[in-house]
């Protein structure tokens, strides 16, 4: 998403992604917050993002990033 709209998730470019937990048969769409559209690629790995301040919901999860190596 190169120019967010104004209820999206998050006011900088962002990308949708099908995400597959380790060890989960079916992925799950979530937003990836990768910084650029150059370190997006098919088949990265991403950890969580966690909110600030958990609430004991699925909010709780802000995104995903790029796994640090």
């Amino acid at each position: 998403v190169a120019q967010p709209r104004e209820k999206q998730c998050f006011a900088h470019p962002f990308a949708y992604a099908l995400v597959k937990l380790d060890g989960a048969d079916a992925p799950m769409l979530h937003a990836v917050d990768a910084g650029e559209e150059a370190k997006m690629k098919t088949g990265m790995r991403v950890q969580p993002r966690w909110a600030a301040e958990p609430q004991g919901g699925i909010r709780d999860l802000e995104c995903f990033v790029p796994e640090e190596n």
